[in-house]
């Protein structure tokens, strides 16, 4: 998150666990930060609940990817969320 307004990004992926903050908090941090509304993230998680993929979209995620995926299922969504 503190390297976000210094890089430039067409994608942010992350998983919804992390040291310091969840996934969640890390997208809604992000979204809030001028030039990076836009940006789209996907989550890549192994909580599959519907409940927890609902917070990440719920926090401004783009997509929801669950672990563990194959790696031409995760270019065909990056794909279409760049609508590549």
């Amino acid at each position: 998150v503190e390297l976000a307004p210094t890089e430039t990004f067409d994608l942010i992926m992350m998983d919804v666990r992390m040291p310091r903050m969840t996934g969640y908090e890390a997208c809604r941090e992000i979204k809030r930060l001028p030039g990076l509304e836009n940006i789209p993230v996907i989550f890549l998680s192994a909580k599959g609940q519907e409940s927890e993929v609902q917070e990440g979209l719920d926090a401004g995620a783009a997509a929801y990817v669950l672990k563990p995926f194959a790696p031409d299922d995760l270019i065909r969504k990056i794909k279409e969320v760049l609508k590549l």
